[in-house]
């Protein structure tokens, strides 16, 4: 009764495919549900890690509780997961503060039996390169901040079948339909028969439907795509640095399928799954209280210690499984004696200007009165500040191509030395070619070109950090796609409407006043696939928010340029 697995590490185990075997908790219940005497001793996982082994993750008992756990690289192919709960384990359990990567023939977390459970409570959980990713069979649910990309098939999937009611006994009925989901993310498949998904309001009751899913705080990447078809909106534009699939694969599987290793001097991971500055999951979601809103209330499980779950910043919480802008960024799995897991990983390059620094404390039986101690060096930076746990943000604005190198101590123990480089580019926070005469919402999209045509312009939205200064020179790069008239030039506008962006809202560029232009500049001829580099360092005197727009001279001209979507959707950034 009451098992608790706390702080544990386990690797390198189970050699065999096809064997199944978990860490399991079972059994920890008196008495029989027959005769009414039932007690359940609910289990306890806690800053558990599963990691590069030929097995699955974990059975985590009845009623259990799995906070802080991380499941990575498990190689088996039974039926399995890396969290596993059948329809009685599922009921009264709690999934919380957890990743599972990289299980590429397993489930990341399922709930499933042939008559699946009630009352599970899962939020603020990543699964990313698994065969699925969510399978939450049953009815009355509550999930919220999942994240789930990368993932063969089935990122998110609340189903309605495999339920007989609440009793899991009897004829089948639909599942989900009492389930509440919210201010989550699903790449390119979400199955979802809760009412969050649909509105029974419409007669055809579209699921897809993106601004139905909006107002529940759901982004679903397919949706974007009237056709639901490729190419659909990819997590990695929206993500800060997120773990990717692809740089997982071996250098023959990359080069097999792209025909060279895009990362060849670069297959460093980042687990940063925090939004990226400027994206539509920025106060996208919904306020759930008790998960979102910082008050302490009791789900399945209270929290481990006030204020674990943390109130949002912003105008409202963001949609996936991380908060912009949080001083808490949540590392599961076991903890070492010294500091560890720095966000950015070690010997990152290419970092973004402006960064939270994060890292995981040792491991305390006790938290009170616990601090870390970081220390930040490079150019135009000497920082040493104290934080009090939970708290292991270090937010700073960096120089264009420097190095830095930090550390972290807690309690006087030391991690050891980490070192970044910065990018020397900044690219735009939105860039959007739109047509001026019309007026409709234009969600983000992997559109890989910026049309510049009749009543076509093409908006690009940057924000400049505060470490960029009158002494550098700023220049707006520009690679042409294709010229298919130009008899005119192509004029370069000033943009002065200040918060555009393409989230649903009145702020959306396909909705907002687009005369606000000044032309600045006016560039002659172009030639496809060469770089063009105009100088705006007049223009730009701080920091803050700056928009440009391009449009033609001539009526009938016809220019297109390369967007920052093109990085992704030619695989060279995920």
């Amino acid at each position: 009764m009451y098992p608790t697995f706390e702080n544990v590490l386990f690797r390198n185990h189970d050699w065999f495919f096809n064997s199944g075997r978990y860490p399991v908790s079972d059994r920890n219940y008196r008495g029989t549900k027959g005769a009414g005497t039932i007690v359940h001793g609910g289990s306890v996982w806690r800053y558990v890690t599963v990691e590069n082994a030929i097995s699955a993750g974990i059975f985590p008992g009845y009623r259990s509780l799995v906070e802080y756990c991380r499941f990575e690289n498990l190689y088996d192919s039974i039926d399995g997961s890396g969290i596993q709960r059948n329809g009685a384990n599922s009921e009264y359990s709690t999934t919380r503060y957890t990743w599972i990567i990289n299980a590429p023939a397993l489930n990341g977390m399922r709930w499933n039996s042939a008559c699946s459970g009630t009352q599970a409570d899962a939020h603020n959980v990543v699964s990313a390169g698994n065969g699925r990713g969510f399978r939450l069979k049953g009815d009355h649910h509550e999930a919220y901040h999942l994240l789930a990309y990368d993932n063969t098939s089935q990122d998110i999937s609340l189903p309605s079948y495999k339920y007989c009611g609440p009793d899991r006994w009897g004829p089948a009925e639909p599942g989900n339909a009492n389930s509440k989901f919210h201010n989550s993310m699903a790449e390119n498949s979400l199955e979802c028969n809760t009412p969050n998904c649909t509105d029974s309001s419409r007669e055809d009751n579209p699921i897809l439907d993106p601004v139905f899913l909006d107002s529940s705080g759901i982004w679903f990447g397919r949706a974007y795509d009237e056709n639901h078809k490729h190419p659909y909106s990819n997590v990695m534009f929206d993500l800060a640095d997120a773990w990717s699939r692809n740089r997982a694969k071996s250098n023959q599987r990359l080069i097999e399928e792209f025909g060279e290793n895009p990362w060849e001097n670069d297959q460093i991971q980042n687990y940063d799954f925090r939004p990226k500055k400027g994206s539509a999951l920025i106060d996208g979601g919904v306020v759930i209280p008790g998960i979102n809103d910082g008050q302490d209330l009791d789900y399945n499980h209270p929290p481990l210690y006030p204020g674990q779950n943390r109130k949002y910043i912003g105008a409202a919480p963001d949609i996936g499984a991380y908060e912009y802008g949080d001083s808490v960024y949540w590392i599961p799995g076991y903890r070492y004696p010294h500091p560890s897991v720095p966000i950015p990983s070690n010997g990152t390059v290419d970092l973004p200007m402006e960064y939270g620094l994060a890292w995981n404390y040792s491991y305390k039986r006790d938290y009170s009165n616990v601090t870390a101690v970081v220390n930040v060096t490079g150019p135009g930076v000497n920082r040493t500040e104290t934080f009090q746990y939970p708290n292991n943000v270090l937010f700073e604005t960096f120089e264009p191509g420097g190095t830095y190198n930090w550390s972290v101590s807690v309690d006087g123990v030391n991690g050891g030395n980490w070192t970044f480089t910065v990018d020397d580019e900044g690219y735009p926070l939105n860039d959007r070619s739109v047509d001026t005469t019309a007026t409709v919402t234009l969600p983000k999209y992997p559109i890989n070109n910026l049309i510049v045509s009749n009543n076509r312009l093409a908006f690009l939205r940057f924000d400049i950090p505060s470490s960029i200064n009158s002494s550098y020179k700023i220049d707006l790069n520009l690679v042409p796609e294709k010229i298919v008239t130009l008899n005119g030039g192509i004029v370069l506008y000033k943009y002065d409407y200040k918060g555009w962006n393409e989230s649903f809202g009145n702020n959306n560029i396909g909705l907002v006043d687009k005369s606000l232009l000044t032309p600045i500049d006016t560039i002659s001829s172009l030639v496809a696939d060469s770089l063009l580099s105009l100088d705006l360092s007049a223009f730009i005197d701080s920091s803050g928010e700056y928009s440009f727009a391009l449009g033609i001279i001539n009526v009938g001209d016809s220019v297109s340029f390369y967007s920052t979507e093109k990085l992704l959707t030619d695989m060279s950034n995920i």
